[in-house]
């Protein structure tokens, strides 16, 4: 993409409600870095024209073999994309050789946040029933539009606030994992392949949204059991695991704790034959979500959450906090986990196992901004404290 002539705003003319966000560089003020991956760093940013603070994601596009043109219709899909499950759009453009993604910014952290600080073991199942119907209420809307997400994990799923999750990391970011990241390409197959269905893997006949099925029956074992299969393998076995191997299944000291409603969804998700895989359209109405609903104690538990910087808050002071916000019978499943308590994201993997990918997210956490984790994605620790 070197050499390329490169305009100073990406993508088709805003709608009313993005008009009033600048579409450059000078319109914000980088607060701090709060996520990085291998192509995209993450950062909390203050809009002076609206007095707001938003995340933008810078992405490297020396990193992927796109033309600006390919680039400028994905971003004329994702600034019409609208959806209660989906994170916002605001306003893109290019400065040198990379692109400023702007974003809401969220509150909540990400889902595989969540699980790292709170829930290592799993989370209870009345929070992934809760989550998975969400995640599947924005894969639907991406299905139904002729879309495919690409790269659907826990790290892409954020929160915000009050608990509504969206899918962060559609469009430009979802198209380049199809593509290919050029530089790791060689190495390691196209990213990380723990969500990864078989055909694509295969990539022999091609594939289709049944592939983002696949992700969704993963999605939903990290949430039960807090981490994906195969997460303490390098990525060549996973891949070897994938194909080899029968579909993966909750560990059994796991499935004890999940009803058989759930069992089910899990099954007809990670069906190998992707013809066997049900639609999104199925999977809701299948009767595991009737009366689904947000736990109540679900805002509360981020709004207790200390703000990005806050790094000298005793961690067991917190524990303490957030395990009063649970229900009776559920504080087995609450820990607070030692990595800390700031949003981790970005595809950084840490050796474990075998020195392979990493232990639960091992492709980085969503964060609580616009841009999830992910190969290329990068993204990163949010937080509701006011402007520096």
């Amino acid at each position: 993409m070197a050499g390329e002539a490169r305009p100073s705003s990406l993508g088709p003319p805003s709608p009313v409600r993005h008009r009033r966000y600048p579409a450059k560089v000078d319109g914000y003020e980088l607060l701090e870095q709060i996520g990085q991956g291998t192509a995209a760093v993450v950062y909390r940013a203050w809009c002076e024209e609206v007095q707001e603070q938003v995340a933008i994601k810078v992405i490297d596009l020396e990193w992927f073999h796109a033309s600006l043109e390919d680039i400028y219709k994905e971003i004329q899909v994702m600034s019409l994309s609208s959806h209660p499950n989906v994170v916002r759009y605001i306003t893109s453009f290019l400065q040198g050789q990379d692109l400023w993604v702007v974003m809401p910014l969220l509150t909540g952290g990400s889902v595989r946040s969540l699980l790292d600080c709170l829930f290592p073991h799993g989370m209870d199942e009345e929070l992934v029933r809760y989550v998975l119907h969400q995640l599947l209420m924005a894969a639907e809307y991406f299905h139904r539009r002729g879309q495919m997400h690409r790269d659907i994990k826990a790290a892409n799923l954020l929160l915000d606030a009050s608990g509504q999750v969206l899918l962060a990391d559609y469009g430009v970011m979802g198209w380049m994992v199809e593509h290919g990241l050029e530089r790791r390409q060689r190495q390691t197959f196209v990213g990380t392949p723990l969500w990864m269905a078989p055909e694509v893997m295969e990539q022999t006949h091609g594939y289709d949204a049944k592939a983002d099925i696949w992700s969704i029956g993963i999605t939903a074992i990290e949430m039960a059991q807090g981490r994906a299969p195969y997460a303490r393998h390098p990525p060549m076995k996973v891949l070897f695991l994938t194909l080899q191997n029968e579909p993966p299944t909750l560990d059994a000291g796991v499935a004890v704790r999940f009803s058989q409603g759930f069992r089910d969804i899990v099954e007809m998700c990670l069906r190998k034959d992707p013809r066997q895989r049900p639609q999104v359209s199925a999977i809701l109405a299948h009767r595991y979500f009737q009366g689904v609903h947000k736990p109540p104690e679900l805002a509360g538990m981020l709004s207790h959450l200390p703000p990005l910087g806050s790094r000298g808050v005793s961690q067991r002071a917190l524990y303490r906090q957030l395990k009063k916000l649970t229900t009776g019978g559920r504080s087995g499943i609450w820990e607070l986990n030692q990595k800390g308590l700031g949003w981790d994201f970005g595809d950084n993997d840490e050796a474990d196992g075998d020195g392979g990918g990493g232990d639960g997210g091992d492709g980085g956490d969503g964060g609580d901004g616009g841009g999830g984790g992910g190969d290329g994605g990068g993204g990163g620790t949010m937080s509701a404290e006011h402007r520096d």
